[in-house]
């Protein structure tokens, strides 16, 4: 009986903490709509009842969580932002060659906001063209966290890209810029093939944070040569590279600010967000006469 009231007591105070802590980081309720989001070119959310709303065919925001088994949202509309809202897309998490959101031939398209779990990709862009990628977590997927191909003059900044075998692959791709984002604990952190991209926003701006990083700080300005530090690596990050040299010329030393708090306890409140999901759901099947 007395174990029985601490385990209980224990129970109330780990439920309170993450609640307190949901409140603060603003991560959602354990609910989830089910099933594979279409926003077409004429603007329509498909199928109707999915969780996005938009009053004007440009800005697009969820209302709640996405658990899918195949592709999360396929966007095939131009010129529109895509608002997560703090809200998670959910993959199978099995390998499947499925995307979070996939941009495929898609122009001007922003993704913010939005922590997409458990794809081949989180985000996938083949053909896709002056797009922002940023302020997403993006973790635990089977090939990357954003996949590139043949896709150009896009930026992606400010996303936190971990647990994936590769962090960002970009092949065949001109003139990205991809700064201020954190790549932690990517088995590989990324990968350039016959491509030519921007791994930093220059100096003083700096570059990404990379978990692997192993430079020290010990000067500064724009050679790396001046006395002091200044949080930017003194030596270049060497991105994967087939074909031309890829650089973050001005590694960061440490997390990128907007993340450097919440990071760690953001991505273990998803994943209990995720799993509570589906436990609740379970509960559901297993009490339905």
């Amino acid at each position: 009986m007395k174990n029985s009231i601490v385990s209980k007591i224990m129970l109330l105070i780990l439920f309170s903490g993450l609640v307190a802590f949901a409140f603060e980081f603003n991560v959602k309720p354990a609910k989830a709509w089910t099933g594979t989001v279409y926003i077409r070119a004429d603007g329509s959310i498909d199928p109707p009842d999915a969780p996005i709303i938009t009053s004007d065919n440009m800005t697009y925001t969820l209302t709640d969580n996405i658990v899918t088994s195949g592709n999360g949202i396929v966007v095939e509309r131009n010129n529109i932002i895509i608002d997560g809202a703090g809200l998670t897309l959910q993959g199978p998490g099995t390998g499947a060659y499925v995307q979070g959101v996939d941009l495929t031939e898609r122009t001007n398209v922003t993704v913010r906001n939005l922590n997409i779990i458990g794809f081949h990709a989180s985000i996938f862009m083949m053909e896709s063209y002056n797009c922002k990628i940023h302020s997403n977590n993006l973790l635990n997927n089977s090939n990357c966290g954003i996949g590139l191909a043949h896709s150009d003059n896009n930026i992606i900044f400010n996303n936190n890209i971990t647990n994936n075998p590769t962090g960002i692959i970009v092949y065949n791709s001109m003139n990205n810029k991809i700064y201020h984002n954190n790549f932690f604990n990517n088995a590989l952190q990324a990968a350039s093939k016959d491509s030519v991209n921007y791994w930093d926003n220059g100096y003083p701006s700096g570059g990404n944070y990379w978990s692997d990083y192993r430079g020290t700080d010990e000067k500064s300005g724009p050679d790396q040569n001046q006395p002091e530090s200044d949080g930017i690596g003194d030596t270049p990050y060497s991105i994967y590279s087939e074909g031309p040299t890829a650089l973050d010329n001005y590694p960061l030393m440490n997390v990128v600010p907007e993340f450097s708090l919440t990071l760690m306890l953001l991505e273990f409140l998803i994943l209990v967000t995720v799993t509570l999901v589906f436990i609740q759901k379970r509960q559901n099947r297993k009490t339905k006469p």
